[in-house]
């Protein structure tokens, strides 16, 4: 009688492993080594892995906050358009090419700030790369989900109002204006 079919029985008398008929089998259902091995598996990990590791090193954020700011401009982008075509505005396909320029600018002006601010031998000039990366990038971020909001309240999403009426309210109107884009732009881009 070998040792692993003495534990199998054992663990099985006993009431199993923790639910488990064994180490093995708990090993197996934990780490799942027929999926970890397929090579579909390992060139998708490689892939986040590589993705991911660009991403932290060229423009200085973790992946989840650039796919973040990624879906916040697409999700700005389609409010607009539904908001334009809510208007009966017609839909263009360059509107599409100068929201994906705008996003590559915000990117670019991201990835030159976060190469500054990574330079060796800078010394008291990082911190002003570093305010302005994040100044740039929070800004930007107030920036496109004010215009979400707007965009919301053109297309007639009541639960937007408040917030819309909040953002343009003689307190906040300041605030809006320095971290809005201007009104004739906004036309442009329905």
């Amino acid at each position: 009688m070998n040792i692993k079919n003495t534990t199998e029985k054992v663990a099985h008398h006993m009431g199993g492993f923790f639910g488990f008929l064994s180490p093995a089998d708990l090993l197996n259902s934990t780490f799942r080594p027929s999926l970890i091995l397929q090579v579909k598996f390992i060139k998708m990990s490689a892939l986040i892995a590589t993705a991911s590791t660009i991403i932290e090193v060229y423009w200085g954020v973790s992946p989840k906050l650039f796919v973040a700011f990624l879906v916040l401009n697409g999700v700005e982008w389609i409010t607009g358009v539904g908001a334009a075509l809510h208007k009966g505005h017609s839909f263009e396909s360059n509107k599409a090419g100068r929201a994906a320029l705008k996003t590559l600018c915000y990117l670019a002006i991201l990835f030159i700030l976060n190469t500054f601010k990574n330079e060796p031998g800078k010394g008291s000039l990082w911190f002003l790369f570093d305010w302005s990366f994040w100044a740039i990038l929070s800004t930007l971020s107030i920036i496109l989900v004010r215009s979400i909001f707007e965009n919301l309240h053109n297309w007639g999403v009541k639960e937007a109002e408040m917030i819309y009426s909040l953002l343009n309210n003689k307190y906040t109107r300041v605030l809006a204006i320095l971290v809005s884009p201007p009104s004739e732009e906004k036309k442009n881009r329905t």
